[in-house]
């Protein structure tokens, strides 16, 4: 994308941060409490070069800073820590050695303990953290109410790991994203009680990030109990770390809490290595009987084929399908395989899985972006929160189900119209540069009977059905067809082995291409 090197002037920041404090107070001012609104009109009541600065702290890290240090030319320094030290936005400090010691540079530390200059870093802190404290030859200051702000980002975003340099991102790349409502009647939260297990399970994330491996079993002594499903992947995080690190009771004493995969293959696993292979093979009953999703389904392919065999016990057979295969000799070239592949036919595009996601996102546009509670939290998304799991379609149940008979009887139209109205915009399921009017003309030979049959089996496991779909689509005599194509030593992956036995069952033209 183009880059505008004028869409970045003066106190941006200050203006990106303000709509976000702006549209977090607009959703969830309700749910604070009397003292943290006080503080964000505190904030807005600051001059704008306190407020500016401010928000530079917030974009660094750490809580103290040295004064001399800083450098943003666009404000008036002096005036800015006045008014944040008067408004008890920062306050001065003189913190310990352990404070202090990551913002000096070694030359500094030397001199300020008087020490050989010549240490090497980590020796010269070591010695510097025995000796009595010396004030530093500058002012520090530590700011207050980061916490406040930090959730705001976080209630903001949803998640921890975005920030203010999505409306960067947006202002340089002239990136576009699909309007929704963000009103208090869409929000995710919706209670004080709501707020605060998501900050707790935040702050446990960032927790468990930083702890080292041998500090693990401590962490694991007081964690939470919880059962939905973020509490539930944090705690996977958990129980993987303490099998890696060969603590594996206790792993196992946690997937046996869980339910979210993969807990169930994981909790096998471990009693295969502790317990025997017969063990096993009773932990996994659950798992034969009902598979949660394709994850599950690959491990019983593979982990209990094998061990079924080795007990001599049977497994519940998949359908038997058959896929045609054919093999070609291996074109001469420089060329992807895929891309020789297609001289052997009349048309066709490498599409991969963005045929799937992309057809899907196309034709489902408005369902995708449709204000159900919780999907949305900021206007930078590229689909709802929920997009690529199963609760996507329960949620969205009767307006899919309209949609897919309506894509029965024809979907070229609304295809198009689709395609020629939204072009650019940013969508989690539509790869732009993929898809072009002759790519849509030439995806146009499907009918619509035959994709309604893919989107179904897509809605059933997204996160695992949105991959391993036939590399290539191509038309021969004016009749579509998929191949996936592998040349020499290619194997075929589990999920690619998912998608052709399912066209292959429901009698879909699929092929498997050889080049030798």
């Amino acid at each position: 994308m183009a880059v505008d090197p004028n869409a970045l002037s003066g106190t941006y920041y200050l203006a990106h941060f303000e709509a976000l404090l702006g549209a977090v107070k607009g959703r969830y001012g309700d749910l604070f409490s009397e003292q943290e609104n006080q503080c964000l009109d505190d904030f807005a009541a600051l001059p704008l070069d306190g407020r500016a600065l401010y928000t530079r702290f917030l974009s660094r890290r750490g809580q103290c800073f040295r004064e001399d240090k800083l450098a943003y030319p666009e404000l008036d320094l002096p005036l800015a820590i006045a008014a944040l030290k008067e408004a008890g936005f920062i306050t001065p400090m003189a913190p310990e050695q352990a404070l202090l010691l990551p913002l000096l540079t070694k030359a500094e530390i030397a001199a300020l303990f008087n020490l050989d200059k010549r240490l090497a870093r980590p020796a010269m802190v070591e010695a510097a953290l025995k000796l009595p404290y010396r004030a530093p030859p500058f002012a520090l200051w530590q700011m207050q109410h980061e916490a406040l702000m930090r959730r705001c980002l976080l209630l903001y975003f949803g998640n921890a790991y975005q920030d203010l340099s999505e409306f960067v991102i947006t202002a340089l790349e002239h990136v576009r994203y699909e309007p929704y409502p963000l009103d208090s009647q869409s929000r995710y939260y919706q209670s004080r009680a709501h707020l605060e297990r998501h900050f707790a399970l935040s702050e446990l994330a960032q927790t468990l990030d930083a702890c080292p491996d041998h500090a693990l079993v401590a962490l694991a002594e007081r964690w939470p109990a919880g059962d939905d499903n973020r509490w539930q992947r944090l705690t996977l995080q958990l129980a993987r770390r303490l099998e890696r690190s060969a603590n594996l009771p206790l792993a196992l004493a946690f997937y046996q809490r869980l339910t979210l995969p993969p807990a169930r293959e994981r909790k096998v696993r471990l009693i295969a290595k502790t317990a025997g292979q017969e063990a096993a093979w009773q932990a996994l009953a659950p798992i034969l009987k009902a598979p949660q999703d394709a994850s599950e389904q690959d491990f019983i392919d593979v982990f209990a084929k094998r061990l079924a065999s080795k007990l001599g016990h049977s497994l519940p057979q998949l359908p038997v399908s058959s896929v045609s295969e054919q093999q070609r000799p291996l074109p001469q070239g420089s060329e992807r395989v895929e891309q020789k592949a297609l001289g052997y036919f009349d048309a066709g595009m490498h599409s991969e899985n963005q045929l799937l996601t992309g057809l899907f996102g196309l034709l489902f546009w408005d369902i995708v972006f449709s204000p159900v509670p919780g999907a949305f939290f900021h206007p930078f998304q590229r689909g709802p929160k929920d997009l690529f799991s199963q609760g996507f379609y329960e949620k969205r149940q009767g307006l899919i189900e309209a949609r897919l008979k309506e894509i029965e009887q024809g979907w070229q139209e609304r295809a198009k119209a689709t395609f020629a109205a939204k072009a650019g915009i940013a969508n989690d399921l539509v790869y732009w540069p993929l898809w072009r009017a002759e790519h849509l003309a030439l995806a146009g030979h499907i009918p619509g009977h035959h994709l309604a049959l893919w989107f179904r089996h897509f809605l059933k496991d997204p996160r695992h059905h949105r991959s391993g779909f036939p590399d290539l689509l191509v038309v021969d005599g004016g009749h579509y067809q998929l191949v996936e194509v592998k040349g020499p030593g290619d194997r075929l992956q589990p999920g690619q082995k998912r998608w052709l036995r399912f066209l292959a069952r429901h009698h879909l033209p699929v092929s498997v291409l050889h080049l030798k």
